[in-house]
């Protein structure tokens, strides 16, 4: 059974995390024709803060079939406090990945939003292009792509009058 967790950060409550990690494994235990797949996403410093604070969250949560993580990356550092993600850095993310993969046998994707108006540049879309094969190459990383989008249902740009015209259509 392949189960993607909902949840948008799914280390952002490690006691929740390990409860739900227990229930699964018993689950698994009592039923041994039955397997889980799990997959969510996460923020790097959750999963950093759940590896420092409560590691057997992230170690039974493994043993009950987790084992993919998308990290939410974003870029790189000069776009990451434009898009509202100043809280990343390259050292914190590197970690992150390298952890997933080394220290609990997860393996990591990248969510990586390319291509941000007024943003990105020539030079940021390199350095993300570079950070992400890197990863990929050390640590098995996982690209996962997105173009971004300047305005979606329920952003900012959504609501801005130069959007209207492109909206309508």
């Amino acid at each position: 059974l392949d189960i993607y967790m909902s949840n948008l950060d799914v280390y952002q409550s490690p006691d929740q995390l390990l409860d739900f990690a227990r229930v699964c494994k018993n689950i698994k235990k009592q039923n041994p024709n039955f397997s889980l797949n799990l997959r969510g996403l996460a923020t790097v410093d959750s999963f950093l803060h759940a590896r420092a604070t409560k590691r057997e969250a992230i170690e039974e949560l493994r043993e009950a079939g987790f084992d993919t993580v998308g990290f939410g990356v974003d870029g790189v550092a000069p776009v990451w406090k434009a898009i509202k993600k100043g809280h990343n850095t390259e050292a914190k993310c590197v970690e992150a990945i390298r952890s997933a993969r080394q220290d609990f046998g997860i393996t990591p994707e990248l969510l990586m939003v390319f291509g941000h108006a007024g943003i990105d540049t020539a030079e940021t879309l390199q350095m993300a292009y570079a950070f992400t094969q890197d990863m990929a190459e050390k640590y098995g990383a996982i690209p996962r792509p997105h173009i971004a989008k300047s305005f979606i249902p329920g952003n900012s740009g959504w609501l801005k009058e130069e959007n209207a015209a492109a909206i309508k259509l």
